[in-house]
Formats: C-alpha cells, structure tokens, sequence
C-alpha cells in the first residue's frame, strides 16, 4: 500500500475508533418490537453472496413481523443477483448499491451514502455486520439515523446499536442472523433458506449441460475451485483439484461441471491447462449468470468447493456437498450439517472466526495445503454413503 492510500486508511479507521469510542453516550435506549411503529425498514448487508443468503431469512422475518412497512435492502451488485432466486423478492420494495471494496471504500463516499439513506427516514435498521467492516458498518448504521439499530457485538465494537447480540464462534452465522431478531423479540421463519431456480433458468443450466453431452438426469459433479472473499487464504491448491477432478471421473465416470465468475477465469484455464485430454471436465467459469449457475448446482448430484458463495447455494438446494474448510470455521458457515461432508485438518492454528479486528498471516493457508486429494476423496465417499 502506498503513503497516501495509507494516511487516508488510517484517517479513516481512527474516525470510525473516535465514534465508536463515545458509543457508550450515543447508543440510545433498548428496544421492545411491542412497543413501537414501524414504516421504514433499512437492511444493511454488505457482504458477498453467503452473506446475503444468510439474511434471507431474517428479511422474511421482519416482513412478517410489520408486513405493511417497507423494506430497504443495502447490498453489493454482486450478491443481490441472487435476490433472482428468492421468491419472497416482492416483499423488498427497495435496493441500494452498496459496493465497500469499491466506489464506497472512502470515507467521503460513505459519508455520502449515509447522508442519502439518512433522508429517508428509517425506522429501525438491521445490520448484521461482522469480522472485517464491522466497525464502519455499526458507526454507519448508528448515523443513518433510525432510532432501532440491530445487530451484532464484539468488545466495543456494535455498541451504538439498541439490540445487540455477541457474536458466537460455534454457531451458524444463518442462525444467529435470526437470533439478534429474537433478542428483540420479533418472531422468526424456521432456520433454513428458501432459493428456488426459475423454470427458465432451469431450461438455461439443462441447455448448457446438453452441449456437453450431460443428458437431462443424467448424474454430474459440481465443483468450484474460487472464492470471490480472500480467495488466497480460503481456495484449496488449484494442483490438487486437478488431481481431484482426474480421481472422481476414474472412480465415478461421471462429468465434472466446474463453476465460477468471471473473475476466477484465470485461474480456470490454468486449472484446465492441468486437466488437458480430460474429456469429463466441463469448464463453466465466467460462462453463466448466477440464475443458470444456480440450476446447474440444484440438478447436480454432488457439490466441491472452497467455503464461498456457491457451497451456500448448495446448501439451499439441498444438494449433498464436500466442503473444504483451512481458514475459516465451519461451524459458522454450515447450517445444513446432515447434508455437508466437511474437509478440515485437526491442526488448523488460529481461524478467522469473523473478528473484526483479525490479523492476516502468512501461515493462514497452511491448513488448506495440508488436506490431501485421499482425504477429499473419502469425503466424497461418505457423502455418497449419506445420500444411499
């Protein structure tokens, strides 16, 4: 990072420290849902697709709980795709850009997208922000002005909000979205995900895998490689997914699907350069929208991958799943255990439990390169036990 990049870091993060420092006199009072009118209703969630889907829930909640406000919701491009999928869509009458790793990662230009959600008016916002971002996130929830701030806490950090639930590290992240709304004594949906493909998306992915020879019901693996968030930390070697692709068409004879955006399309073709004269791996990266990845993962008998967006979807399909877990926990990320086989060492050292004040380091990946293609294989097994 250059000096100037750097200074204007720094100037930023210690504005956001001063605010949250002065929390304790800011916050306001607690908040009882039996004891207040709501019209206007902000979600705050910045994160990628996983995150999105696990606030799903929650937005269903709180419709259901004022069903005649309306719902704002503050999302990346990226992640509100999948709002595609949702068929409780109807219900968000409102949705914002809001891109903090982009045209948003200044200050200045967070302040700006305050100051125009502050105009609106909200009457209770719901930010279940965490781990890195937490902190602007909160101070900006506080200075959008609603007087019903939910979300999560960690030392000082979350404070400003009226209801605040310590984060856990041994609980799905989906799980606790929901929580923070029992703490305030809203009642909540089941914990699970309701995604559906549309039909036509499910004619695009059907379209797609005929033009590589995969006949409708036709049994096929999904595997994805990629991971949009610190992908260098969480993405299992790229060398030992090719080995994993040649072990299960040996073992399975079955085509290999693997998915991924188009950014991850570099490292696709290197991972295809591996897998050449290999005539069962089909290469979808950067070659669907998210509706037909969808349909292809849902029709699929077998998800691979990272902990990323795509192994959420998973989940919410109900499709079995092998997951490869390094850096970060499982027990945060997998909702569905009957139905996800997890990959994880024993010795993982320290993981990335959504701290908002973490440290990289360099050993991070460590874990990862440990997991060897036998053990990936045996996981593919027992999944395969599981669905008998």
């Amino acid at each position: 990072m250059g000096l100037l990049p750097g200074i204007k870091k720094s100037v930023k993060e210690f504005g956001f420290f001063c605010i949250e420092g002065l929390a304790p006199f800011m916050a306001g009072k607690g908040f009882s849902s039996k004891h207040r009118a709501v019209n206007k209703v902000l979600v705050f969630a910045g994160g990628g697709l996983g995150d999105l889907i696990w606030v799903l829930p929650a937005i269903t909640s709180l419709h259901k709980n004022y069903p005649h406000a309306s719902i704002t919701l503050l999302a990346a491009p990226s992640s509100s795709a999948v709002l595609e999928l949702y068929p409780e869509q109807g219900i968000i009458n409102e949705v914002i850009s809001y891109e903090p790793r982009g045209r948003h990662r200044g200050l200045g230009a967070k302040l700006l997208l305050v100051r125009a959600l502050r105009k609106k008016g909200f009457d209770l916002s719901y930010a279940p922000g965490r781990g890195e971002g937490m902190r602007e996130e909160m101070v900006m929830n506080y200075l959008i002005g609603a007087p019903v701030r939910l979300g999560y806490k960690q030392g000082k950090t979350g404070l400003l909000n009226t209801c605040a639930l310590e984060m856990s590290d041994n609980v799905p992240i989906l799980r606790q979205n929901l929580e923070i709304l029992r703490a305030a004594g809203f009642e909540t949906t089941e914990e699970s995900v309701n995604l559906e493909v549309p039909h036509k998306g499910i004619e695009s992915a059907e379209s797609f895998l005929k033009s590589w020879g995969i006949k409708r019901g036709a049994p096929f693996i999904v595997i994805h490689p990629g991971a949009a968030w610190n992908a260098h930390l969480k993405c299992w070697p790229l060398e030992r997914y090719i080995e994993l692709i040649s072990a299960l068409t040996r073992e399975t004879g079955q085509h290999i699907v693997v998915i991924g955006s188009k950014g991850e399309m570099a490292s696709g073709e290197a991972l295809f350069r591996g897998l050449e004269g290999q005539d069962l791996a089909v290469n979808a990266i950067g070659k669907t929208s998210i509706r037909e990845m969808a349909g292809i993962i849902s029709l699929s008998g077998l998800f691979i991958g990272n902990d990323s967006g795509p192994l959420h979807l998973a989940q919410a399909f109900d499709v079995p799943a092998v997951a490869i877990f390094g850096y970060t926990s499982p027990k945060q990320i997998i909702w569905r255990k009957d139905r996800c086989v997890v990959i994880q060492p024993r010795d993982t050292g320290p993981l990335y439990l959504h701290q908002y004040d973490y440290s990289r380091d360099a050993s991070d990946t460590a874990a990862l390169e440990s997991i060897t293609v036998d053990e990936v294989m045996a996981g593919v097994r027992r999944a395969a036990a599981a669905m008998r």
